[in-house]
């Protein structure tokens, strides 16, 4: 039977052998002196990367991913705008374009659905974010339809009693 002095022992006996297989006369190796990123640099680094990424994927349109939807660039230009990339105007102000030329008459930034799943449509989410976007990127040269798309969000609102009028 073990005793609480024999585990003790084996205790220090187990973490002094741990020690001694590591000689601490050995140079260090080239790894462990390169200094490690803070997590800040790390997480710049990764959005640097990531903006690389996604000036590259832009189409010449200044679009990304599915054009149906006007939300999705918005979403990159968005990124961009609050970005120190040294291609930031030009992207910003090819995909602003294209976000821009959604403008629907009645004030939504979408494109109108012409049948069938990913033909358009999300009136609602689309204008949103479109809306947010082009505000974050040039509030003045987009004044008139930031603000439309402003009064067409309200026009879709709910209240507790239905929608509102």
């Amino acid at each position: 039977m073990r005793t609480a002095g024999t585990t003790w022992i084996t205790v220090a006996v187990v973490a002094t052998l741990a020690v001694a297989g590591t000689s601490w006369s050995d140079p260090p190796d080239e790894k462990s002196t390169a200094k490690t990123p803070s997590v800040d640099e790390q997480a710049q680094q990764s959005m640097q990367r990531g903006l690389d990424w996604l000036k590259d994927q832009q189409k010449e349109n200044g679009s990304w991913s599915n054009e149906n939807y006007p939300a999705m660039t918005a979403l990159a230009l968005w990124a961009f705008t609050r970005s120190d990339h040294p291609d930031k105007d030009d992207v910003c102000e090819k995909a602003a374009s294209f976000v821009a030329g959604f403008a629907q008459d009645d004030g939504g930034i979408y494109k109108p659905a012409t049948g069938g799943r990913g033909s358009g449509g999300l009136s609602t989410y689309n204008t949103a974010i479109c809306m947010i976007a082009l505000h974050t990127y040039d509030r003045t040269e987009y004044a008139q339809q930031i603000l439309k798309a402003r009064k067409f969000l309200a026009g879709r609102l709910w209240t507790l009693t239905g929608p509102r009028h």
